[in-house]
């Protein structure tokens, strides 16, 4: 069922707000916003912004929730375009996406948090974890690395994550700027790895 021309308004006002305030974000940092100045961008009362968020964290929420989806369609393209093993590939992808995004990047991993509480509970469709973790479940299947019997899917992954993530954000914070072929480096620590757990 298409939408009607107000719910169409609606969501390009929505969009336009979660649009200024990432502007904002990126001009005066996440700790300076405000829904006046958001208001203020947009030309919008700051009294008709509680229409579409209830509050600041409401809008800071859904731009992380945005950065997430972002990064999902990154690594899952990385997968499926690129040469490379895809538990490489995805942590190579995730640590460009990091360097290239900076500020969504922090956004996110400082605003989101996961659903999830235990390894029982489902990981999110479109989380970018799933895209990470069906890349494990697939690499133990096919017999590209193998899984220590006192080790689970989500120790794995949680290994790589931790490995690509630490990478991402020394990059993009104490070593931004520091001349350096980080992408070898990468690519080896995530190769070596891989070799540990394909013996």
């Amino acid at each position: 069922m298409s939408a009607t021309p107000k719910q169409r308004r609606q969501e390009r006002t929505r969009q336009a707000i979660l649009d200024a305030a990432r502007e904002l974000i990126l001009e005066k940092g996440l700790d300076r916003l405000s829904l006046r100045a958001v208001a203020r961008k947009v030309d919008y009362s700051p009294a008709g912004l509680y229409e579409y968020f209830a509050n600041k964290e409401a809008i800071i929420t859904t731009l992380a929730q945005q950065v997430s989806s972002r990064l999902y369609l990154a690594l899952e393209n990385e997968v499926q375009q690129s040469d490379e093993p895809p538990l490489v590939a995805i942590g190579l992808a995730y640590i460009r996406f990091a360097r290239e995004n900076r500020e969504d990047f922090q956004l996110m991993f400082s605003r989101f948090h996961s659903n999830r509480t235990s390894e029982d509970a489902p990981v999110s469709q479109h989380s970018p974890y799933k895209v990470l973790a069906d890349a494990v479940k697939q690499s133990i299947q096919d017999g590209s690395i193998h899984m220590p019997t006192h080790m689970s899917v989500d120790q794995i992954g949680y290994s790589l994550w931790a490995l690509c993530h630490g990478a991402a954000m020394l990059q993009i914070s104490h070593l931004d700027g520091f001349q350096a072929d980080f992408e070898a480096t990468d690519r080896f620590a995530f190769q070596a790895l891989l070799e540990g757990l394909s013996t």
